[in-house]
């Protein structure tokens, strides 16, 4: 390649060598070979690159029938053949619209071939043949009295295993209502059996909660501490620069000294420089008000269970479990009942254990235990409208530890589909974005376009509908007293609504899970599961090593993978069709497309912005050959995985530099909150050695300037661990590859076979 088109080489003969022949058409750059012109202009010209490379594609028509389009059009045909509006006069016209970029005579000859005639005819077959469901295991259904004797059961094996701590938790209601719905449970009439159950219920929690707002107030913060009264003053400007620094050091070390996480939050963001404490975006209560009361969507489609019926669900909850709950659960704010965790750790266990089989005999979650407060936590920093908010739940201690304990025992019991990495126990960012990368690997190397749709859930948590949450629960197996207690925490739920430290007002509950209940995760899974098993019926899909992928997931953000642009469009049609079900739709305006195609005669993939993908009737921006879209906190475009950490880091220092702190505070912020921040996008996207050893050297001139440390200081101090003398700032250099190898260590055992098919292709690459 002559990079230097002004001077050209001397021949053997000592004359001048002929003039470079391939010139650039946008920049005119000379080149020795069309192997260089393409690689300059890839890199230097890619937009106009990919549109020449697509409209030469395209000018030599459509090329062979793909596997993903042979089988979608045998399932057209046979579709119209089922439901009785075939045609055969006019047949290949009816499927010309399923096909647009294929000619009648295409559709024609395909539809001639042996092979097609099988697929349709056995198509057909499937359609016609009788579908049982699956099979169902004989499992005896317990009826009330069956199981009110088998809490009853469980009642005497605790004891009290710990101090009441300042509180009467009624376990003297608790063992008389047992006593008498045990002798309600021989009288045979389950009806009498609930209603009792339920007031028992009812009874014991306002003795509870009387208890719980009857003990006096710790100004420590321990237990009887009421929560605190959300009325900040409007702060004072003050006088002048000093007067100014003085206040602001003031709040941040206030605020240091008492959360450090919240501190951490409020320097790297910047709020600390603010004079004016930041107010809710306007009408942001009435914005929220009306999406909590909006009522859910009506569902009536048939359930469809998955299997049989886990009446296990339903067995007396343990004093093991109430114990291992408890010491898996983690300080928190405590809820309206005033109950923090330090007092819910006091208390009888046996008595919390027969409370939770009470609401499991009763199927009933009291109306104390129904109400929460939802803090609007900001999802971009200066939110400007109410939609940039996210409301985060905190109900009772209580209630979280019951719903905890549920939480378990259906996660063990209701296996979710593997396509589905949020809040499950595998490291699903990790293997989500290689599965990303091995189908993007699939048009690179040249062997099947790849069109993907990136989709994106609008308010997905606080719009999915309670008919709908009720409805796949009894899909996955849930029983009916679980079905029952679950659903009527959300009968009759109220919510405090606060933003900034200042209540803004009360709302019903009558669509959405309660963002940050235990439960709440895995309910919103059983919802979106229904979708992705749709999703994986499609006949689309890119195969990856022999194994077909077709949709992704990680809780709402949806990943849809297709060969082919119809193939991507009925496939998003079908998901989007369930989920509407549900009460859910997508967001066209955050929803994205990538078209990868491949032109094996000239030996090519390009990006095709053209392609039109529609969410709901509204097109979706395609993303081009430079343009990227964020999954899960990473950059994605056409080859790959991109650089994601941006000035993450700088901007982080400069905010530390300047902020009130002293300076042994800065250097705990920056290794405990700003530099594993920035891990996730660095492990999971792409980054080069070079770039590692220019942030370690940043972070460590901030550490030299913050503690002024002589220039003779080696680097090994700063780096060394506390244990070991140093001042235990990671090295980004070391532990940045180790941490990548220690991720992708964990993807070689997965149970997923697209992921251990990813690592076949990683292997061979």
């Amino acid at each position: 390649m002559n990079d230097n088109p002004a001077a050209p080489a001397a021949g053997a003969d000592g004359n001048p060598a002929p003039a470079p022949v391939h010139l650039c058409p946008e920049c005119g750059r000379a080149f020795t070979s069309a192997r260089g012109l393409g690689a300059h202009r890839r890199r230097a010209h890619a937009n106009e690159y990919h549109a020449e490379a697509a409209l030469a594609h395209r000018s030599r028509g459509s090329g062979n029938w793909t596997d993903e389009e042979k089988a979608m059009l045998a399932r057209a045909e046979a579709t119209l053949i089922y439901e009785g509006r075939f045609r055969p006069t006019s047949a290949n016209l009816q499927l010309a619209g399923v096909f647009p970029s294929r000619t009648d005579q295409a559709i024609k000859a395909r539809r001639r071939t042996a092979d097609h005639k099988t697929r349709v005819r056995e198509i057909v077959d499937e359609l016609n043949a009788p579908h049982p469901g699956p099979e169902v295991a004989e499992v005896p259904v317990p009826d009330s009295a069956a199981l009110v004797v088998a809490y009853a059961a469980v009642l005497d094996t605790g004891g009290e295993l710990a101090p009441g701590g300042g509180m009467d938790w009624g376990d003297a209601l608790l063992t008389e209502a047992f006593a008498e719905l045990t002798t309600l449970a021989g009288a045979n009439d389950p009806v009498a059996l609930k209603a009792r159950a339920v007031e028992a219920a009812e009874r014991h929690a306002e003795h509870v909660l009387r208890s719980a707002r009857a003990r006096p107030q710790n100004r420590a913060g321990g237990a009887g501490r009421a929560p605190p009264v959300h009325t900040r003053p409007a702060p004072v400007a003050p006088a002048g620069r000093r007067q100014l620094r003085r206040t602001q050091y003031k709040e941040v070390q206030s605020l240091y000294n008492r959360d450090r996480r919240r501190a951490a939050e409020h320097v790297l963001s910047g709020d600390w420089s603010r004079q004016v404490a930041r107010a809710a975006p306007p009408g942001t209560f009435a914005y929220w008000r009306d999406l909590f009361e909006t009522g859910s969507a009506p569902d009536d489609r048939d359930v469809a269970p998955i299997g049989d019926t886990k009446w296990n669900l339903a067995n007396p909850i343990t004093v093991a479990e109430v114990l291992s709950g408890l010491k898996s659960t983690r300080q928190s704010a405590c809820g309206p009942d005033r109950v923090d965790l330090r007092t819910l750790k006091q208390a009888p266990v046996a008595s919390l254990c027969k409370m939770f089989n009470l609401w499991l005999v009763a199927e009933h979650l009291p109306t104390g235990y129904r109400m929460s407060c939802s803090t609007l936590i900001p999802k971009v920093n200066n939110p400007e409208h109410p939609r940039d908010l996210r409301p985060i739940a905190v109900a009772s201690h209580v209630v979280r530890l019951f719903h905890k304990i549920l939480a378990i025992r259906m996660a063990r019991e209701c296996p979710l589909s593997e396509r589905q990495k949020a809040f499950v126990p595998v490291d699903g960012c990790q293997m989500n974005l290689a599965i990303i990368d091995a189908v993007i690997h699939q048009a690179r190397t040249l062997k099947s376009a790849v069109h993907l749709a990136f989709l994106d859930l609008a308010k997905a948590f606080d719009s999915v509908s309670l008919h709908t949450i009720e409805r796949a629960m009894a899909r996955m197996g849930c029983p009916p007293p679980i079905r029952h207690v679950i659903m009527s925490g959300y009968q009759d739920a109220r919510t405090v609504l606060s933003y900034g430290g200042q209540t803004l007002g009360e709302a019903r509950l009558t669509r959405g899970v309660k963002q940050g209940d235990p439960l709440s995760p895995l309910l919103f899974n059983f919802v979106v599961d229904e979708a992705i098993q749709a999703g994986l019926l499609c006949p689309t899909g890119v195969s990856v090593e022999g194994e077909r992928v077709s949709i992704l997931a990680f809780a709402d953000d949806l990943v849809v993978c297709c060969s082919t642009p119809v193939g991507l469009q009925n496939t998003v049609d079908t998901v989007l069709g369930v989920l509407r079900s549900g009460g859910l739709s997508a967001n066209p305006g955050k929803c994205r497309a990538l078209h990868l195609e491949v032109d094996r005669k000239a030996k090519k993939w390009y990006v095709d912005t053209t392609r039109a993908l529609t969410v709901g009737g509204t097109p979706v921006a395609a993303i081009g050959p430079e343009d990227t879209c964020k999954y899960l906190g990473v950059l994605v475009g056409a080859a790959g995985k991109k650089a994601s950490y941006g000035n993450i880091l700088e901007d982080g220092i400069t905010q530390l530099t300047h902020a009130p702190l002293k300076p042994q505070q800065r250097l705990f912020l920056l290794v405990n909150h700003l530099i594993p921040k920035l891990m996730h996008r660095i492990v999971l996207g792409q980054v080069y050695r070079t770039q590692l050893c220019r942030m370690d050297q940043r972070v460590r001139v901030a550490c030299r300037a913050w503690l002024k440390l002589p220039t003779d200081v080696p680097d090994a101090m700063l780096h060394a661990s506390v244990g070991s003398g140093g001042m235990g700032v990671p090295s980004l250099v070391t532990r940045i590859p180790l941490a990548k190898q220690r991720r992708l260590a964990k993807c070689l055992t997965a149970s997923d076979p697209v992921v251990r098919a990813w690592h076949r292709v990683s292997l061979s690459n």
